[in-house]
């Protein structure tokens, strides 16, 4: 009888949570601040002041929902991050300055666990982590001068030819694997739509940065000049998410 009732409880769990599966489509936005972190370039000082730089990642996701509450997803999207620097030397004034910056651009590919609550409330909690996959498109340095003696050098990153070689120096790693963390709430438009305002919080996991960064990018370094030396760099990102979801179950 124990086997019997069990089994039954079983089968009409499994009935609710095969009625409860769908498809889910996120199509979203992330404005946010970005850093580039690394030990040189904080011991630079006060010739290479880290500032506050605007990012934004976004794109599509596809998942499939196992539960009301569980699920996976994947999709593709664009990452732009960088970082703003700019001298800070003492009794110099803010207009004789040298502003400088660093812009990658990546094509993203997440995978992310999404936990979501009730999803007849009208609002409720929902949360997405994993990992995210960065292929670069793009990386770009510039010199802007101050602003009593503008500039606009710009280095393409990618296109630095080595010493004695037409081979292309790696400043950049073509592959970073990062880490995606989102927290927030849903709010429900109806049992198929809702839209997403989620803290998020992102940070590469493997080095952006190339193995001729030390030699060619004329970043800063530790080390000697003939043994130059430059440690691991971290691309960072925090913003909100905002995405409109729609969901199609079936049974």
């Amino acid at each position: 009888m124990k086997n019997l009732t069990f089994l039954a409880f079983a089968l009409c769990l499994t009935g609710t949570i095969f009625a409860q599966k769908g498809l889910e489509i996120t199509a979203g936005f992330t404005p946010g601040v970005s850093f580039i972190l690394n030990d040189e370039d904080f011991a630079e000082g006060q010739s290479l002041n880290i500032q506050a730089t605007f990012a934004y990642q976004g794109g599509l996701t596809l998942g499939y929902n196992f539960s009301e509450a569980i699920g996976l997803a994947t999709g593709i999207g664009v990452a732009a991050l960088g970082q703003n620097y700019t001298t800070d030397f003492d009794n110099i004034a803010n207009d004789d300055q040298i502003k400088y910056d660093r812009k990658l651009t990546y094509v993203r590919v997440p995978l992310l666990l999404r936990v979501g609550g009730d999803p007849t409330a009208a609002t409720s909690a929902f949360f997405r982590f994993g990992p995210h996959f960065d292929f670069l498109s793009g990386a770009i340095g510039r010199n802007y001068g101050s602003a009593n003696n503008p500039a606009d050098n710009s280095t393409n990153y990618r296109d630095i030819t080595k010493l004695l070689s037409s081979e292309k120096a790696e400043i950049y790693n073509g592959f970073v694997l990062g880490m995606t963390l989102e927290v927030g709430g849903k709010i429900r438009i109806s049992d198929q739509m809702g839209v997403l305002l989620m803290f998020h919080l992102e940070s590469s996991l493997t080095n952006p940065e190339g193995q001729d960064a030390a030699v060619y990018s004329g970043f800063p370094t530790s080390g000697t000049l003939l043994d130059p030396e430059r440690g691991t760099a971290w691309n960072m990102m925090a913003g909100l998410n905002v995405s409109f979801l729609y969901t199609l179950t079936f049974n």
